[in-house]
């Protein structure tokens, strides 16, 4: 536990500027200054927090939801069956998604037909390659630090964006590899 408080308050000293000063991608500059930080409120804001547990909840439910209108999101690959999956909460709030589940990332075949892949299970699989844009969310990133690591040296030219608790990846084509810590 004091570990866990040790490393958090490590990575808030370490972190980029949640307000954008700084970040000199222009991508990631957009994200911090467009979805981030966000100010106004979406139509399903009020039941995204009837549904969430606790602020931090709130927060993280409110980014996904942010995320997936701002990049028009519409094929969902949810990785994990477990019936703890966090995207489930804020999916009905979306209607034109297509969602497909599987329980592994071995399971998966062509990962070309997703925009947004949302991770809640161990795994250090996630070696593949894109040929469009993708968006992938790791979920409990603490808990899976090693993979996060194993991740980042992939050959995926990819924005890595590391929220402490969770993890995001740009996967584009024309990115060159690199890493962001911020705080939500």
């Amino acid at each position: 536990m004091i570990r866990k408080i040790l490393l958090r308050l490590l990575h808030i000293i370490k972190s980029d500027s949640n307000k954008g000063f700084g970040i000199h991608s222009p991508f990631v500059f957009d994200f911090v200054v467009n979805v981030l930080n966000e100010k106004n409120g979406y139509y399903a804001y009020s039941e995204i927090e009837n549904v969430s547990s606790s602020s931090k909840q709130k927060k993280y439910l409110k980014l996904l939801y942010r995320i997936i209108n701002y990049y028009r999101v519409r094929n969902i690959l949810i990785v994990g069956n477990d019936g703890d999956v966090l995207l489930d909460k804020i999916i009905p709030f979306c209607p034109s998604l297509y969602i497909k589940r599987i329980d592994n990332l071995a399971h998966i075949g062509n990962v070309d037909n997703y925009d947004f892949i949302y991770v809640a299970v161990d795994t250090n699989d996630i070696h593949c390659s894109f040929s469009r844009d993708t968006i992938i969310v790791i979920e409990n990133l603490f808990d899976y630090r090693q993979h996060w690591k194993s991740v980042k040296i992939a050959e995926i030219p990819s924005i890595f964006i590391d929220f402490f608790d969770f993890g995001i990846i740009f996967a584009k084509n024309n990115f060159i590899k690199q890493f962001y810590r911020l705080i939500l």
